[in-house]
């Protein structure tokens, strides 16, 4: 069980731009988390989270486990840049006070370079899914 920890100490996004609520689970290779779509996001319009906020949902939950191992491992937690999406499919569309877990999977390490695949549940069911290209520095 991952500790209750303020989501901002894992990731480099500050309000309003922050798409994660909660941290529930971190591998190493595996992370999930949770956030409840609000109407205030600067991503919701007419009721619905659109693909740019789930789009960094995913990233940022991505982020959200590197930070973790980074503060697991007394390392400073890196900034990330999306390099690339692929696949992005979205099925669809969250309303706001619907709550969001995300799985984010890293496939392979290089130079720098990670490489993910990020799924979000929605009532049970996926409702997008990509794989994508996170660019850390530092």
């Amino acid at each position: 069980m991952i500790p209750e920890e303020d989501i901002l100490h894992l990731i480099p996004q500050r309000p309003p731009f922050v798409m994660i609520d909660r941290l529930i689970d971190c591998d190493g290779v595996n992370t999930r988390t949770a956030f409840r779509v609000d109407g205030k996001n600067i991503f919701v319009s007419r009721g619905h989270l659109h693909e740019s906020g789930l789009i960094e949902n995913i990233a940022q939950t991505a982020a959200a486990g590197e930070g973790y191992m980074a503060r697991k491992d007394r390392r400073p937690v890196r900034i990330g840049f999306i390099g690339a999406i692929k696949n992005l499919q979205v099925d669809l569309l969250p309303s706001v006070s619907d709550d969001l877990v995300t799985e984010t999977a890293t496939s392979g390490q290089v130079a720098g370079i990670n490489l993910i695949s990020g799924k979000i549940w929605c009532h049970g069911r996926i409702i997008v899914q990509c794989t994508m290209t996170i660019v850390l520095i530092g």
